[in-house]
């Protein structure tokens, strides 16, 4: 029989938890063995429809946006995830990263593209030898030296190839081609 006094209810409820905690916990342990498939049935439904009402609400209500938003810079950790690399990869730290890409005006240091118009942050580059740190690169610069392995002979003889004129190869192609 339900209580009149919601207070009274609470208290007995919490009362009765108390003395018989033990058997509560078995009789749920042995409900969620009995039940399984049907309680991850449930929860995949329940995330489902959570899901779709949150991508419905993203698209139409912007003041939810602008919650969510909020919400999720508390917890973003970027900038300390960031520098947590920095130190662990190349001993510098987020100011440090800042101050060297200032001095760079925010640019790459070979192809002096700005950081802004980059899909990525500007890459450490360093010597894989002595740990040095050179400079920030951005990806395509980063890769390039990394794919001539850091070598000035294979850097030059690249330079040599890109200058060398050489003349138009004339090709035939079969007439199914053309």
């Amino acid at each position: 029989m339900p209580y009149k006094d919601k207070e009274k209810e609470r208290e007995n409820y919490k009362k009765y938890y108390r003395e018989n905690k033990e058997k509560i916990k078995e009789n749920v342990k042995q409900y969620q063995a009995e039940n399984k498939n049907e309680i991850q049935e449930k929860r995949k439904e329940y995330f489902v429809q959570r899901n779709l009402i949150h991508k419905e609400k993203m698209k139409s209500d912007a003041v939810y946006r602008a919650e969510v938003r909020n919400r999720n810079k508390k917890y973003d950790r970027t900038d300390k995830r960031k520098s947590q690399a920095l130190m662990r990869n190349f001993g510098i730290n987020i100011d440090q990263y800042n101050q060297l890409k200032e001095s760079q005006a925010n640019c790459c240091a070979i192809c002096d593209t700005h950081y802004s118009n980059l899909k990525q942050a500007l890459n450490v580059d360093h010597c894989h030898v002595t740990g040095r740190i050179r400079g920030l690169l951005c990806a395509s610069c980063n890769m390039a030296l990394g794919l001539l392995k850091d070598d000035f002979n294979l850097l030059n003889k690249s330079i040599q190839y890109l200058q060398k004129e050489t003349p138009p190869i004339k090709m035939e192609f079969p007439e199914y081609f053309i």
